[in-house]
């Protein structure tokens, strides 16, 4: 009830009102409520208990605006507002006078009628009160008004109870469970867009700041690889929050939300979605969450590429960006992106070059950049992201708090989203996806444990830059096998050995022609 109630202040507070001839407070429009109940409910009768009943009303309420006379209202001005106004009344009029004849009805010779059809006639029950004033004055438009509304007593209808629907059960909790912490909510939702509907996991209060994941381009991957970090981030946040370091206002809590990318995991469409319009896929899913932004746009392999992109499109859609593992397209372009960036790259890894992340480090505003090698230091991104991630928006929070929206949910959007599943749904993996963090490589490689010797070592290469650019602070370890200098080392002084070898042959071979033609 109270949610209906705050939906009718909402739709009055739209309502245009102003002053005229006649009244201080004159409505400038009509307002139509349409609230539609449906009952559901099992046969007892109906064995397997697949089939689910239904039987659907409608109420509909209707506020017209009163019929104006130019010359009164408008001290003899053509009013646009006043002549829309009278236009809706007359084709009113029409039809209540055509349901009452039996003759062709004229809904959709007005807006107004055309949303009042459910409500006139048929199947319906109507009734109308007339507002009409008291003075000597009114008394010709009070006559007017009387014999208008007595037209809706004489509409014929033959009225009967709501058909009874029958259909299969497609209940999506049906065999799934809500989760146990209450806080985190673990949960799969359906995302209603302009690229079709995205199937997404997510946690948290929907009215919490948003925190956005995209995945990989992977043939297995899906929103599954961020169930980690999303548990991992929320403790974090929440355990910041409960200490209060640092003074700011920082969220204890986080509406996480990890998309499968159209043609991915459950989300159905084609896979260059993502590629092709990343701006315009991640716009329209913040959108139908009830939002203008998201806190941060958090980004894997090709996802990372698809965050870069959409914050040179859309600047405004991301406060933040966090990725690990990007691959990027023409680094220079990203000198646009302001927004603090959080980067992780394993140095080892091929598929993910380490020299595309230094590039990016050097163009990106506010690069926070970090370099690990999965060999030495194990899976460095799964243990220390959230942690990094978490920092960063703590030292952007109070830029983020001073925006209008700051990632919030806002009231005046409408949330497009339903229900997918519960806590199984999120949990459980689909198919063949990777598991939380296995997804990590664009060409499907599942990173090696590192060895015994080498996790007994830990080293890790960690560069922190900023807008001058600062310099790679870098630390190893003696015990480390082939390190990438020592290697690099080798290998030219091979190709360096083998250049001396040909340039011998060479000249060996000019000599014996010089000396075989001066025999």
């Amino acid at each position: 009830t109270a949610e209906l109630l705050k939906l009718v202040a909402r739709g009055a507070a739209a309502r245009a009102t102003a002053a005229t001839g006649v009244h201080a407070h004159s409505s400038r429009s009509h307002a139509l409520l349409t609230l539609a109940v449906e009952r559901r409910w099992r046969d007892p009768r109906d064995a397997d208990g697949t089939k689910i009943r239904s039987q659907t009303s409608r109420f509909t309420l209707v506020d017209l605006a009163g019929a104006e006379g130019m010359e009164r209202a408008h001290q003899g001005q053509v009013d646009l507002a006043g002549v829309g106004t009278n236009m809706g009344l007359l084709v009113l009029g029409r039809v209540l006078q055509a349901l009452a004849s039996g003759a062709r009805v004229p809904y959709r010779d007005s807006t107004l009628t055309r949303l009042m059809q459910t409500g006139l006639g048929g199947n319906a029950v109507t009734h109308m009160l007339a507002c009409v004033a008291p003075t000597a004055r009114d008394l010709d438009i009070s006559l007017h008004t009387l014999s208008y509304a007595s037209g809706a007593r004489d509409i014929k209808a033959s009225v009967s109870a709501a058909a009874i629907s029958e259909e299969l059960d497609h209940d999506p909790m049906a065999g799934d469970f809500d989760d146990e912490d209450e806080a985190l909510n673990r949960r799969t939702i359906w995302i209603e867009t302009g690229y079709g509907d995205v199937f997404a996991r997510c946690a948290g209060d929907p009215a919490a700041p948003l925190l956005l994941y995209v995945h990989g381009s992977g043939p297995q991957n899906s929103s599954m690889n961020w169930n980690m970090l999303v548990v991992d981030v929320e403790r974090l946040a929440k355990d910041h929050a409960t200490q209060n370091r640092g003074g700011c206002a920082f969220p204890s809590s986080f509406f996480h939300v990890a998309i499968d990318c159209p043609g991915y995991g459950r989300s159905p469409g084609n896979r260059q979605t993502i590629r092709s319009y990343p701006g315009g896929l991640l716009s329209s899913i913040v959108a139908a969450l009830g939002r203008k932004s998201a806190v941060a746009l958090i980004g894997s392999s090709q996802g990372a590429c698809a965050v870069f992109n959409c914050a040179l499109e859309c600047p405004e859609l991301g406060h933040t960006l966090a990725v690990c593992h990007p691959v990027g397209h023409a680094p220079q372009r990203y000198t646009k992106i302001s927004q603090p960036s959080l980067l992780i790259f394993d140095i080892e890894d091929a598929g993910h070059p380490v020299e595309v992340g230094r590039q990016m480090r050097r163009y990106l505003q506010d690069a926070r950049y970090f370099e690990f090698a999965r060999s030495v230091d194990g899976d460095w991104e799964c243990n220390h992201m959230g942690e990094e991630l978490v920092k960063m928006l703590v030292g952007s929070w109070p830029n983020i708090d001073r925006r209008k929206a700051g990632g919030r949910r806002l009231d005046r959007m409408p949330e497009l989203t339903r229900v997918s599943g519960g806590f199984r749904s999120w949990n459980e993996a689909h198919g063949s996806e990777w598991l939380p963090w296995c997804g990590l490589g664009e060409f499907g490689v599942e990173p090696e444990p590192p060895s015994a010797a080498a996790a007994a070592v830990v080293a890790v290469t960690v560069a922190a830059a900023s807008k001058n650019d600062a310099k790679i602070a870098q630390t190893s370890s003696s015990c480390r096998q082939q390190p990438l200098a020592v290697r690099s080392s080798i290998f030219s002084f091979v190709v360096f050995c083998f250049f001396c070898i040909c340039m011998f042959i060479v000249v060996v071979a000019y000599c014996f022609l010089l000396f075989c033609e001066g025999m």
